[in-house]
């Protein structure tokens, strides 16, 4: 039951946010640290992830009808009273911020805004941006990475070496995009009904399976070269058993048939790559 609450409120994808951007500072070669950009993080994918319920709930005055909505239609109270507290905790933590990190800020939540919402209205024009092929999965994995790489880095007094930032933000690219891409495969009819050119919708969901796949060992390939280059080699077990468990993930045919397959087990992934960084350097 307290699974059930954690992955429908949106709280599990908000603290699998936190995770990978702890792991980033460890990536970074410093430790882990408490810094507004963490509640930052938190705050923020809990309210993205929570938008469009709102939309509809407060705009619409309609029930929210996805499956993955029965949570809120049931919780309403603690629904609207969470996306306060988020909200507030969300304009405490920008007030303690850095300006750079605020200014960087912005372009991702217009990106955020134009596909949360339906379409963009110019005049006579309506533009959905959603119809751009294949900018579903690019989104998601330049939002993330940036939320997740690029904050803890714009933090940072100290210049930084760009090579192995740009190598660190490949990295956590190819990771989200394997992950996303298998969220695509699940929305395959969906997204093919409504017009969506995604890679499963173009592509198949064999050959989209088999990009995910690539993806993961890009991930393995790059985090070695990071870790080679930046001197945090010992960080390597983490990207190893990530690798592992991501190929279980993506490929197990029993795992893919539970019905906790993509809100526990593909978001999962995330949360656990950040937790296993920790636990190696703590560890090592």
């Amino acid at each position: 039951m307290f699974r059930y609450y954690l992955i429908n409120s949106k709280l599990y994808i908000s603290l699998a946010a936190v995770a990978l951007t702890v792991g980033t500072q460890i990536q970074l070669g410093g430790q882990p640290a408490m810094h507004p950009y963490l509640f930052i993080v938190f705050f923020a994918t809990f309210l993205e992830y929570n938008l469009t319920r709102l939309i509809v709930l407060v705009g619409y005055k309609m029930p929210l009808e996805n499956p993955n909505d029965i949570w809120v239609n049931k919780h309403l109270k603690i629904f609207y009273f969470a996306m306060a507290l988020a909200s507030i905790g969300l304009l405490i933590a920008l007030f303690y911020a850095k300006i750079i990190v605020l200014m960087s800020l912005i372009p991702m939540i217009v990106i955020t805004a134009l596909y949360t919402l339906p379409f963009l209205r110019l005049r006579q024009l309506d533009f959905n941006i959603r119809r751009i092929p294949f900018l579903k999965i690019v989104l998601i994995m330049v939002v993330w990475t940036f939320s997740t790489v690029m904050l803890p880095i714009l933090q940072l007094d100290n210049s930084y070496n760009w090579k192995t930032t740009c190598l660190l933000l490949l990295e956590r690219s190819l990771l989200i995009g394997s992950l996303a891409l298998i969220f695509d495969v699940r929305d395959l009819i969906i997204d093919r009904k409504i017009g969506l050119k995604t890679i499963p919708v173009i592509l198949g969901e064999r050959w989209s399976i088999f990009i995910a796949n690539a993806m993961v060992v890009g991930f393995l390939c790059v985090s070695y070269f990071y870790y080679q280059l930046s001197n945090t080699d010992f960080l390597m077990p983490a990207a190893l058993l990530s690798f592992i468990v991501l190929l279980i993930l993506i490929n197990h045919p029993k795992i893919r048939l539970s019905k906790f397959y993509h809100y526990f087990y593909i978001d999962g992934a995330m949360l656990l790559h950040g937790i296993l960084i920790v636990l190696v350097y703590f560890f090592h």
